[in-house]
């Protein structure tokens, strides 16, 4: 939907959330990594513990605080907007396709990634399906402003993504099954796949992505983001009807 189509002036949330059978929304996971620049910050040396007397020990654990410390600023990084850019953008219209992901090696290839998402959404009109997603479509909508990249959705629409306890717009697959609470260690995509009895793989985290990106494996980065995207949609079919129901179901 564009900014200047009638249907913009509608209220954010209709009376009833409903959903419409014929119409399948664009399921969407983001893979982003650090920018270089950010990455560029040196480690800063640190006192070792008081049991860390010699020279062996000091620099064991100099070593390990190095490695532990960088993997927090890649997990840290990867998920701020400002000091990261997305990587892989991986899309499929729910239980119509199969997953795509579009791979950005370049910030060029991410202003492309970018404007073909919009592109996608739109057809979509604007509904969307993500795993924790607030985070995927909050990176998605920064970062596109700050390459100026149009947004072919009206403003109200996307705010309507980041309403708590809505699955109108956006179908976060998460937060439904989690009541929106915090998210924790153990309510990860695979965990809930093989509860419901789905054949996954663990999702890469933040260290796996940018170890990928540095060392230009893109077919694997690729694959991680098809495999998400396919979960998610296998998830969200499995309880769509419970949060958003079919128009005509009963109550109406």
């Amino acid at each position: 939907m564009r900014p200047d189509d009638p249907r913009a002036r509608l209220s954010l949330v209709p009376e009833r959330e409903a959903r419409d059978p014929a119409r399948e929304p664009l399921v969407v996971d983001v893979l982003a990594v650090p920018t270089d620049d950010a990455m560029a910050t040196p480690y800063v040396v640190a006192d070792p513990p008081a049991h860390c007397i010699s020279r062996t020990d000091i620099a064991a654990w100099r070593k390990a605080d190095e490695r532990a410390r960088r993997a927090s600023r890649i997990a840290d990084y990867s998920a701020n907007p400002r000091l990261c850019r997305i990587v892989a953008i991986g899309t499929k219209v729910s239980g119509q396709e199969r997953a795509v992901s579009h791979l950005a090696r370049t910030v060029a290839d991410e202003r492309i990634a970018l404007d073909e998402w919009w592109h996608r959404v739109e057809a979509a009109d604007g509904h969307v399906v993500t795993w924790h997603g607030s985070w995927d479509l909050h990176t998605i909508l920064l970062r596109s402003i700050k390459l100026r990249v149009p947004i072919t959705l009206a403003p109200h629409w996307v705010a309507g993504w980041f309403l708590r306890q809505s699955c109108s717009a956006h179908f976060d697959v998460h937060a439904a099954l989690t009541r929106w609470d915090s998210p924790r260690a153990d309510e990860e995509l695979a965990n809930w796949a093989a509860f419901l009895g789905l054949a996954t793989e663990k999702a890469a985290d933040s260290s796996d992505i940018y170890s990928m990106v540095q060392r230009g494996e893109w077919d694997a980065l690729g694959a991680c983001s098809r495999q998400a995207v396919a979960t998610t949609d296998e998830i969200y079919r499995r309880i769509r009807d419970y949060f958003v129901p079919v128009v005509g179901g009963p109550g109406d």
